[in-house]
């Protein structure tokens, strides 16, 4: 939220259709309950400021038909132009 708005004003919410070249070809992101990926960005130049990510449930490999969790902070970072450009 830009600096001098209100909590009444809504966010703005970007549901991408396709992610496969971050998360790979089955576009899944596998180990998260519930995940939710927030991605700050500022105002004027759209660099990103933060990646803040919450979940309900971790679900360790040892459980589960995937090799390791996804650290998904570094996949999106990957993405993004680095800070400070």
């Amino acid at each position: 939220m830009r600096s001098g708005t209100t909590s009444k004003e809504p966010k703005i919410s970007f549901h991408p259709k396709f992610t496969y070249a971050i998360f790979g070809d089955d576009e899944i992101i596998p180990g998260y309950k519930k995940l939710d990926i927030n991605v700050d960005f500022r105002a004027h130049d759209l660099l990103a400021t933060k990646i803040v990510t919450g979940w309900e449930k971790k679900i360790e490999p040892k459980d589960a038909t995937w090799a390791e969790l996804m650290d998904v902070e570094p996949k999106i970072m990957a993405f993004l132009p680095p800070k400070g450009v």
